[in-house]
């Protein structure tokens, strides 16, 4: 039976907690969607199908344009088990979406859960297409280049240094991620305003890492930074899933040589196997090209890669 359970709803909870340790993600959880509703005012809803084998469940947003979307464009269905058949989720689905007259659905699957979601929606009109490689980080058997762990050494014995800062530095990470938008003149999708982050740190609260340069003549130094700050990132999670996300991150790129990107990537490798959780997600490159420079740079931090798989779907 299918059936659409409002965001703050304690099935969602459940639902989600009720999948295994391995079938759930952070992207699941309805306070990565929170952001969302209080920035752009979209509607948050757990679609819901339970059967005799158990149930499928599908966080989705829905835009005034009519647009079904989710969060950070990761979802997709999940099951609570392999047995299960999502044919009837998805037509349950599309039929409450046709009610509704919205447009399109365009969704990202959890690379993570890439494998399990493939398999659910082999009986259905979805057909997944593959669109590049991502690289995520396993914290119990990393495999990190020697150049990179070089660079991130070189770094640290040359006075860059990475620690975490409370929440209440939003401001500054602002300032770095918002100066990345502009020198890589970033889609307009990725240029998320101020009110979205605020949302972000409300609910999901991640960790902030800050880099700073200990020792330079030529900007004056920040005491509550100690030092100069060059790159920031912020890390999602929850020690309810085993993968962490290392969703934003950017640079003043003052001094791209010094190497305090690679040095704060290590930092929050270390952060996050500190939490007990297995894996931080990297992301992929800016394309699908294999000399891609972004994704040659996170690929410096681990050899395992995960495949991202999109799809999109027409209502009207």
């Amino acid at each position: 039976m299918f059936s659409i359970v409002p965001i703050g709803d304690v099935r969602w909870v459940s639902s989600v907690m009720g999948l295994g340790p391995l079938y759930r993600d952070l992207h699941f959880d309805q306070r990565m969607l929170a952001p969302y509703i209080v920035a752009f005012k979209w509607k948050a809803y757990l679609a819901l199908t339970t059967s005799e084998t158990g149930y499928v469940l599908q966080p989705v947003l829905v835009t005034p344009e009519g647009e079904l979307r989710h969060s950070y464009n990761f979802g997709g269905p999940m099951a609570s088990s392999d047995l299960v058949n999502a044919k009837e989720h998805i037509d349950g689905l599309n039929e409450w979406a046709g009610k509704e007259g919205l447009k399109s659905q365009y969704c990202t699957l959890v690379p993570f859960l890439h494998e399990k979601q493939l398999q659910l929606l082999k009986n259905t009109d979805i057909i997944p297409n593959y669109q590049k490689e991502s690289v995520i980080v396993d914290l119990n058997d990393q495999k990190v280049r020697g150049t990179t762990r070089r660079i991130a050494n070189k770094a640290k014995s040359s006075g860059v240094n990475v620690r975490s800062h409370p929440l209440t530095k939003l401001d500054d990470f602002l300032k770095i991620y918002e100066a990345t938008m502009e020198r890589n003149d970033a889609k307009e999708h990725w240029r998320l305003p101020p009110s979205w982050f605020e949302a972000f740190f409300r609910f999901v609260k991640p960790t902030l890492l800050i880099a700073s340069i200990t020792e330079d003549k030529e900007l004056k130094t920040r005491e509550d930074f100690d030092g100069v700050p060059e790159s920031a990132c912020l890390i999602a999670y929850s020690q309810q899933y085993p993968t962490a996300y290392y969703h934003f991150a950017g640079s003043f790129n003052t001094q791209p040589k010094m190497g305090a990107n690679h040095l704060m990537v290590m930092a929050a490798c270390e952060y996050v196997k500190s939490l007990g959780i297995r894996y931080l997600f990297l992301g992929g490159g800016r394309t699908n090209s294999d000399d891609d420079a972004l994704l040659l740079f996170k690929s410096g931090f681990s050899t395992k890669k995960l495949p991202v798989y999109t799809y999109q779907m027409m209502y009207t």
